[in-house]
């Protein structure tokens, strides 16, 4: 559902929504191909809670550690299913928004899971992807380029290259 219709299911405001996202109470939304955000229906239940919450007198910040646990499986399922990210990526932006990091890999380890992720299949759609904005380039630049976006994005290594062997093995600029 787009933002709009969140909004009119739960009553806050579609501008309230986006700073709940900047300050990390709801996870990011997946993107449609024209920048829309696309939300999933676990996020009505995360506003609604928001809500009720504070209206218990509860403050902001009280509310984000109170539910951590459940920020970090949105979190990971948004960035792990939306963006590609690695799943050590995921650890670090996880620890960045102060959840623990027991509590992360455990939610973490949980999406994986549940979602069937293949984390090769996801860095070889993100190289692939990539690729295809690099294209008329040399190889060698090409190469370079794509281990450095993959390897920002907490891939390891090993996999990196492997991924690269296959894809570069048809690239013709």
């Amino acid at each position: 559902m787009n933002i709009g219709e969140l909004s009119r299911q739960t009553g806050v405001s579609t501008k309230t929504v986006r700073y709940y996202e900047t300050i990390g109470l709801v996870p990011p939304p997946e993107r449609a191909d024209n920048g829309y955000r696309i939300y999933q229906p676990d996020a009505v239940e995360r506003l609604l809670f928001i809500r009720d919450a504070q209206a218990s007198g509860l403050s902001l910040t009280e509310i984000g550690a109170i539910d951590d646990s459940q920020f970090a499986r949105a979190f990971a399922r948004s960035r792990a299913l939306g963006k590609g990210m690695s799943k050590r990526r995921l650890q670090r932006e996880l620890s960045r928004r102060g959840v623990d990091r027991k509590m992360a890999d455990a939610a973490i380890a949980d999406v994986l899971e549940e979602e069937s992720v293949d984390e090769r299949a996801l860095l070889e759609a993100a190289a692939r992807k990539k690729l295809a904005v690099l294209r008329g380039q040399e190889p060698d630049a090409v190469r370079k380029r794509l281990y450095g976006y993959l390897a920002r994005r907490g891939y390891d290594s090993a996999d990196i290259a492997a991924v690269l062997r296959t894809i570069m093995a048809d690239y013709r600029p």
